[in-house]
Order: C-alpha cells, then sequence, then structure tokens
C-alpha cells in the first residue's frame, strides 16, 4: 500500500529539496570570532558519512537500505567513541 503511493508520485520540476547548498548552510554551526572548534578527522567522517546516508536512511520503500545505512551510521560512530 504504502510502496504503490511512492511508485505513483511523480517530481515536480523543481523537485522536492531545497536547494543542497542552502540545506547544508543550515546544518552549520555559526562559530564566533571568540571561539574556535576544534574539529578531528572523525567527526569529519561522521558527518560525511551521515550526510551522504541520510537519504538511503529515509528511504520508506526499502527497509534493506535502511538498516545497512544505519549500521553503517552507528559503525562511524562506534569508531568516534572508541578513539575518546
Amino acid at each position: 500500500m504504502a510502496d504503490e503511493s511512492v511508485e505513483d508520485l511523480e517530481c515536480p520540476e523543481t523537485g522536492f529539496h531545497d536547494d543542497k547548498e542552502k540545506e547544508e548552510a543550515d546544518t552549520g554551526e555559526e562559530i564566533s570570532a571568540d571561539e574556535t572548534k576544534i574539529i578531528t578527522e572523525r567527526v569529519k567522517f561522521l558527518r560525511e558519512t551521515i550526510r551522504h546516508c541520510r537519504h538511503f536512511i529515509s528511504m520508506v520503500a526499502c527497509p534493506q537500505w535502511q538498516l545497512l545505512s544505519m549500521e553503517v551510521v552507528a559503525a562511524s560512530i562506534v569508531g568516534l567513541v572508541l578513539e575518546q
């Protein structure tokens, strides 16, 4: 039932998603001149992993892809926690 509604859905010409640059700008935190943050390579890797996997995590019609993507993100989190 849910699969049928997804398959019949047509994409509008302008698309469902906002401008990718705007979306990425909204998720970034603003850092004032007074404070500086040191971001490790593991944190950068985790952010990139989440950014690349979030589309597949939200795919309701493909639970296998959702589970696999969540496993990838979980493995990245475990790697970050073990580093600390």
